[in-house]
């Protein structure tokens, strides 16, 4: 309870409960009180009495420019790489949309209701691409999949800056969660398409966290510790284990990365394998439960602490990075990403590529 009286804060918000006429006002009382403890990983839900119907927009794969409209229609903005509007029809930004379902769209003209409930369903656009109108049937995707369309076009826009600015000698390899799923393709990565190269950028921003810490840490710490042969490698000596990395290492934190992903980065600093880059964390290091109650209502419940070796509580204490590098809104924008570009120099000046011709952002 952090040494806090739960007793008394009971007390003090006992007397609101008599305003509490509907669940969501007692939900409202008790996160006030929960919050108290100022502790992470800890919510009361209250349930809910009421239904409302269940309305699900369809997601194209692209985001639209709704600040510069042509004379008719919604221009594309970007096309995630491999959405079918890109890999089937090839439409690019730029290309104007006209019409959703034979309904035309444009400036002050409704767009989104033109998507509802159409999740799954066959939707004809009409799109100028320039030297002709074409009308292109496509499936509406839900915002889970337009969502993953999304990260894997994010992911792989920094693999190929990290290429163009490196020249091809520094991997990146971003974790979406501390999950298995995670892990093992973060393995794949670094044993795989990573293992040539000179220097290594790990990436664990907007990480929401899980349980995967010592695995990772064990995949970064493990050591060679001697050597093996093969007939079919014509007896040539290669290190064992083989599956090893030891090379250098930058990390990318940002402000959104939380829970376990905090207990990965402070002991990835206190064991000194590399460079941290980025804003400091929440301090949200907490193992928790959830607790369902008979009402229908439930409640997350933190019953775990996790300590540095001298006995340092995580939770609470955000972890910080080396270097400080804040992103601001017409960064993330325009997908100006100082935070990158500044691994990717810091990892330059370690290997001590020579004449290499880059700019650091100002």
């Amino acid at each position: 309870m952090h040494d806090m009286d739960w007793d008394k804060i009971y007390k003090k918000y006992q007397e609101y409960l008599q305003y509490a006429y509907e669940p969501g006002m007692l939900g409202g009382i008790v996160a006030e009180m929960i919050s108290e403890l100022n502790a992470s990983h800890t919510g009361f839900y209250p349930r809910s009495d009421k239904s409302y119907p269940s309305v699900r927009r369809a997601r194209l794969g692209a985001t639209f420019d709704l600040g510069d409209f042509p004379a008719k229609g919604i221009l594309f903005q970007k096309l995630y790489r491999n959405s079918s509007l890109a890999q089937d029809f090839n439409i690019k930004p730029g290309d104007v949309l006209l019409s959703v379902d034979g309904t035309e769209v444009g400036r002050n003209i409704p767009f989104d209701s033109l998507l509802r409930d159409k999740v799954s369903e066959k939707i004809k656009l009409t799109i100028d691409v320039g030297d002709s109108i074409r009308t292109v049937g496509v499936k509406g995707i839900n915002s889970s999949r337009n969502y993953n369309l999304w990260y894997d076009d994010w992911v792989q826009s920094r693999r190929d800056k990290v290429d163009e600015l490196s020249d091809g000698r520094i991997a990146y390899s971003h974790i979406q969660g501390m999950n298995e799923s995670s892990y093992e393709k973060f393995e794949d990565e670094l044993f795989g398409m990573n293992f040539d190269k000179d220097a290594l950028i790990i990436d664990i921003r907007f990480n929401g966290g899980g349980s995967t810490h010592d695995s990772i840490l064990e995949t970064l710490t493990k050591k060679q510790y001697g050597w093996s042969t093969s007939r079919r490698a014509d007896a040539e000596k290669y290190p064992t284990p083989r599956d090893i990395w030891d090379k250098p290492i930058v990390l990318l934190i940002d402000e959104d990365s939380f829970s376990d992903v905090e207990i990965f980065l402070i002991l990835f600093k206190n064991l000194k394998l590399g460079k941290v880059i980025g804003m400091p964390t929440s301090g949200s290091v907490i193992g928790t439960g959830h607790i369902n109650f008979m009402d229908g209502s439930s409640m997350r419940m933190p019953s775990s602490g996790w300590f540095e070796m001298d006995y340092n509580n995580m939770e609470g204490d955000g972890a910080q990075p080396d270097i400080y590098v804040p992103m601001t809104p017409e960064d993330y924008i325009n997908d100006n990403d100082l935070q990158l570009q500044l691994a990717v120099e810091e990892l330059i000046k370690e290997l001590k590529i020579i004449n290499y011709n880059y700019s650091s952002p100002e």
